[in-house]
């Protein structure tokens, strides 16, 4: 018999009010893999902030990366954060006497570090910036408070991780690298353009062969939706997906030349990628839409991968890596610091588990690394068969019909 090990990761996903505000790097000359969507906090103007609404696209800044020279001694180096970091003092953005560098129409960049973020932000933009940057000296994008200097700030401000910050900092310093913060929509005459979530993408990401042996069984549709973002008609524009698998071309589609109206919305079917037979490894799909006009293109080209797994025949809903682990984000649940009870339903449907005896073996769970930990703690692993009916897309979800086939629980110390 041959078993199946499914593997489940719970991904804790921060639902944002964004409404498609973003921190894009659209140009990088020296590491083009780093132009792309950054995950960040904001000053919130509805705080202590002066700064302006962040999701009105009239209030989207683009222009160069710059981290800041506060006129401290040149060459002095501080410790900061967990694991400590040496950064040059010149670049937090506390001092302000010395300070005499001209950041007018830049995106001032600046290490999190001995004064207020506030203060950081009120001192760049007397200096000029349009923007401004804070890197997190130990983890994740922090939230910020303006404490005493907020209320005077009136340009966007932002926060990034400290990994984010480490992987721009060399090619900062070498300067060109271009930034767009805010909300795209509108925010450009000509432009054409989608999200991450309003492309079409495999259901898992990584799936045991045995239950995907070919097209027929475990066929692919691709399409996606595109909007018109900008203030005119545009005309002409296509749409393309390319797959690939091993440096080769598998599949590829074109659509035809389509034109859109003012805030005009269409969905692009891009066709069904059904192979004869399916190999082992990783596939990769990229969409691509193609404007001649556009004046924004971050969000006209993204890209997935899926993989069919034999060895060690993982089942999973997030990426993995070359060893076949999950791979896992590091945005935190708003239960992480409370003592509680925290459920996700993981639904897996497969017409041919039953018939080629698939069952799952184990489960993979991630915590944050540092705080709090998951030693002490419980949990329990419940398989139900779910047999409510739907009819299409458009019928009401419901949970009338569980039936529980098994359950477990883990002790963790």
């Amino acid at each position: 018999m041959k078993t199946i090990s499914l593997t489940f990761t719970f991904v804790l996903l921060t639902l944002s009010g964004y409404c498609q505000a973003k921190f894009q790097v659209i140009s990088n000359p020296c590491d083009p893999t780093l132009e792309k969507s950054y995950y960040f906090e904001y000053a919130d103007s509805m705080l202590d902030w002066g700064s302006p609404v962040f999701t009105d696209p009239n209030n989207a800044i683009q222009g160069e990366l710059v981290f800041v020279n506060d006129g401290s001694t040149p060459g002095v180096f501080t410790s900061i954060g967990t694991p400590p970091i040496l950064v040059e003092t010149t670049t937090d953005a506390c001092e302000d006497t010395a300070w005499t560098q001209d950041l007018t129409g830049k995106i001032a960049v600046t290490w999190r570090g001995t004064c207020e973020f506030g203060c950081k932000a009120e001192k760049a933009q007397s200096r000029g910036a349009i923007g401004v940057i804070i890197v997190d000296h130990t983890g994740e994008a922090p939230a910020m408070s303006g404490g005493t200097c907020g209320l005077n700030v009136t340009i966007p401000v932002i926060s990034i991780s400290r990994n984010d910050g480490e992987s721009l900092m060399n090619c900062i310093n070498g300067g060109g690298v271009i930034a767009f913060i805010g909300n795209d929509n509108g925010a450009f005459p000509n432009d054409v353009g989608s999200s991450k979530s309003e492309i079409l993408m495999t259901e898992s990401s990584a799936i045991p062969w045995d239950l995907a042996r070919n097209g027929v069984e475990y066929p692919v549709d691709f399409g996606l939706w595109v909007r018109n973002k900008g203030a005119n008609p545009q005309n002409g524009v296509t749409a393309t997906v390319v797959v690939t698998y091993n440096g080769s071309t598998v599949y590829t589609q074109t659509s035809v030349p389509l034109n859109f109206n003012v805030l005009d919305t269409q969905y692009i079917d891009l066709g069904t990628f059904a192979p004869v037979a399916w190999n082992v490894g990783t596939y990769h799909a990229t969409y691509t839409i193609t404007n001649a006009n556009d004046q924004f293109l971050p969000d006209n080209t993204f890209s997935f991968e899926f993989k069919f797994t034999d060895n060690e025949d993982v089942y999973a809903k997030s990426r993995l890596d070359n060893l076949n682990q999950p791979i896992h984000n590091m945005v935190t649940s708003i239960h992480e610091f409370y003592d509680c009870d925290y459920e996700v339903c993981i639904a897996f449907k497969n017409e041919y588990a039953g018939t080629r005896n698939a069952m799952a073996l184990g489960m993979t769970l991630s915590s944050s690394p540092v705080n709090p930990t998951i030693e002490n703690s419980h949990f329990e692993i419940r398989a139900y068969q779910w047999n409510d009916v739907f009819t299409d897309i458009n019928s009401p979800v419901t949970f009338n019909n569980l039936s529980l086939l098994d359950s477990l629980i883990y002790n963790l110390s």
